[in-house]
């Protein structure tokens, strides 16, 4: 039920980020004053939200041991935080309902995906983009962070 409620309580906080950065860009065009504090209140209004809901999910988190076990193991890798282990936790399902890393890998949309066509194979792969866009998208984050802040990581790039 734990888990439920914070799948169901993030993908609330997420909707709400997404509206306030609209209304952030909004507030970038030529609006009248009157447009603009409306704007700004809005955004103060989401702000609170936002925080009281982050504030909720980390309970959530901290009252379940196998939440807590999961959000610990997933900051202790280099490049994860905070942010991206909420987006892993609430979008994709726990790592023990894939039977290996490959499935789990689609699952997210990071497996390679080359152009072919009849013979031609001269394109460069890339990421397949299957998936939720959105956990892609932190996993890709996350992966260029270690990349850059791991001399490891980096040198396995290269290679590769």
């Amino acid at each position: 039920m734990i888990f439920v409620d914070f799948v169901i309580l993030y993908a609330i906080v997420i909707f709400l980020k997404k509206q306030r950065r609209q209304l952030l860009n909004k507030l970038s065009h030529r609006i009248s004053d009157d447009v603009r504090l409306l704007l700004e209140e809005q955004i103060v209004h989401l702000n609170a939200t936002i925080e009281g809901l982050e504030q909720l999910a980390k309970e959530l988190i901290n009252n379940s041991p196998n939440l807590r076990e999961k959000m610990a193991n997933l900051v202790e890798i280099v490049g994860v935080g905070k942010e991206t282990a909420y987006q892993i936790l609430a979008n994709v399902p726990p790592v023990e309902r894939f039977n290996n890393v490959k499935q789990y890998a689609a699952f997210v949309g990071v497996t390679p995906s080359s152009f072919e066509s009849g013979s031609s194979v001269h394109h460069k792969a890339h990421i397949s983009k299957a998936g939720i866009q959105s956990v892609r998208k932190t996993v890709y984050t996350a992966a260029i962070a270690v990349k850059n802040h791991n001399k490891d990581f980096a040198t396995f790039v290269k290679k590769t």
